[in-house]
């Protein structure tokens, strides 16, 4: 039987780039990685049930983003068989009044989305 654990996500606002994306992720102690959605994601190009609802990160609009490691640097998959992949890049990261430059994380331009 599968379980549903949607009920038990803890969802952190934070912010990426130069100026500022808004961004929902989930706080998950079990990832070993960072990733944003990458607005080029076709998956993220619908309103879908399984679409990007997070938010969507647009390297192209941040000053000061900068890839560190070219796709498919970054690669992860998840027990409900969802992935992600695309390069590792690095950018300013704001959680509340704190910002903190040159953080490393993954930029999801493959996404599939299985909840």
């Amino acid at each position: 039987m599968a379980s549903d654990n949607s009920s038990n996500l803890t969802l952190v606002t934070v912010t990426v780039g130069t100026p500022p994306q808004d961004q929902v992720v989930i706080l998950d102690t079990g990832s070993s990685d960072l990733y944003f959605d990458s607005s080029s994601a076709a998956t993220c190009q619908g309103d879908g049930p399984n679409s990007c609802r997070g938010g969507t990160f647009d390297s192209s609009k941040s000053s000061t983003y900068k890839v560190v490691a070219e796709a498919p640097a970054f690669d992860t998959a998840f027990g409900d068989g969802s992935t992600a992949s695309g390069p590792f890049a690095e950018d300013t990261i704001g959680i509340g009044d704190v910002s903190i430059a040159g953080v490393e994380f993954g930029v999801a331009d493959k996404v599939n989305s299985t909840t």
